[in-house]
């Protein structure tokens, strides 16, 4: 059952869902399009009753209650548009046994706001070294949507599964006749397990568009170039150790394939694996100690924990920067 925590004054609306999956393009996207936008938080659907903890944390040698994802509802409205926008980020996949259900109630509030569309993202995997010009591609609930995303420069896929929620919520919404329409941004097949931010943004891009909308994209534009350069310096680096030993193409082995994955994983940090809430407390600290430096300390302990501090170091170092400014 949904919690409100207020009830906005809804009109003509779309529903932009996101929930963790490969190169956390789709949560690393509404994520960023609730921060920019200023979103509000309305409501939430309690984990309590779709998921199972299985692990538990300590502190100081204290065990602590087991952590339950977050699943909230943002809203936001603007004068310079006709519809207002409707956010949902979960962020952890429920247990597969309970995603039908939780699509229909994530649909059943759409339906409740007056939602007209649903919009949802993901990865599209692909076997290319390709970092430059990534393309973005799409499904939707019908023809008309299909048809209608060719003015965005987005391609149709003939076939496509899309695991998780980020594609069942189509399914469930199309069941229940709330059109609906998925993003896909082509994910190289080594940057499955980070956050791949030119994916992100590529897909930003064209959704922006279509809710026609502006925001500012800089501090995405930016961690994309840096991804983009920390693998391409690691690439050169493995290409030119392969060609000092035996020689060939860089990677033409499963087992060379997974060794480069895994370096990208090591050297970028930020791993699917990381829990989400964790990287949204992450940016929730960078924010406060913008604020109050004291809280840098915090932020550190936080990134030594999980092994993070060399992805953020920069913007870490840029805190102590800006305070001597």
């Amino acid at each position: 059952m949904v919690r409100f925590f207020f009830k906005p004054k809804i009109k003509k609306s779309v529903l932009v869902a996101a929930w963790p999956g490969m190169g956390s393009v789709a949560f690393r996207t509404v994520s960023y399009l609730v921060k920019k936008l200023g979103a509000k938080e309305f409501a939430e659907i309690p984990s309590i009753h779709y998921y199972s903890p299985t692990a538990v944390t300590a502190n100081n040698g204290v065990i602590q209650p087991p952590y339950f994802p977050k699943n909230r509802f943002y809203y936001y409205s603007t004068n310079q548009s006709s519809q207002d926008i409707i956010m949902f980020l979960g962020e952890a996949q429920p247990s597969s046994s309970n995603q039908y259900e939780f699509a229909k109630e994530v649909v059943n509030l759409a339906r409740r706001l007056d939602v007209k569309l649903i919009y949802t993202m993901a990865g599209m995997l692909t076997y290319e070294d390709k970092q430059e010009d990534l393309r973005v591609w799409s499904v939707a609930t019908n023809l008309q949507f299909v048809n209608r995303l060719r003015a965005y420069n987005v391609s149709p896929m003939k076939k496509a599964h899309i695991s998780g929620l980020n594609g069942l919520l189509l399914g469930v919404a199309k069941e229940m006749g709330t059109p609906g329409i998925c993003l896909l941004g082509e994910l190289p097949y080594y940057a499955i397990q980070i956050e791949y931010t030119p994916s992100c943004l590529a897909v930003l891009k064209v959704l922006t568009r279509m809710l026609n909308i502006k925001i500012d994209m800089e501090e995405m534009e930016k961690s994309s170039l840096v991804c983009k350069r920390q693998i391409q310096k690691i690439l050169a680096q493995l290409k030119q150790a392969k060609e000092q030993g035996a020689g060939g193409e860089l990677m033409h082995t499963e087992e060379e394939e997974g060794d480069l994955m895994k370096r990208i994983e090591k050297e970028l940090g930020i791993s699917s694996e990381v829990p989400e809430y964790v990287k949204r407390r992450i940016e929730n600290l960078f924010e406060k100690a913008q604020k109050d430096i004291s809280k840098a300390y915090e932020l550190k302990a936080l990134l030594d924990k999980w092994e993070l501090f060399s992805y953020y170091e920069d913007r870490f170092l840029d805190l102590f920067k800006r305070k001597n400014q």
